[in-house]
């Protein structure tokens, strides 16, 4: 289920894909397994960076 490159740091979730809708299903993919958990993704503190 991890993207290409995904960093787990505490409470923390860093996901790089390579484009946009691969990085869009794999936040649902995390989304919907931390509700298993009774977990959820704070939206308000998403961030989305760009590199060219």
């Amino acid at each position: 289920m991890a993207a290409p490159w995904t960093l787990l740091y505490a409470d923390d979730v860093m996901l790089a894909c390579e484009d946009e809708t691969e990085l869009e299903r794999q936040a649902q993919a995390w989304y919907d397994l931390l509700a298993l958990f009774g977990l959820k993704l704070n939206l308000k503190k998403a961030e989305y960076l760009r590199l060219m």
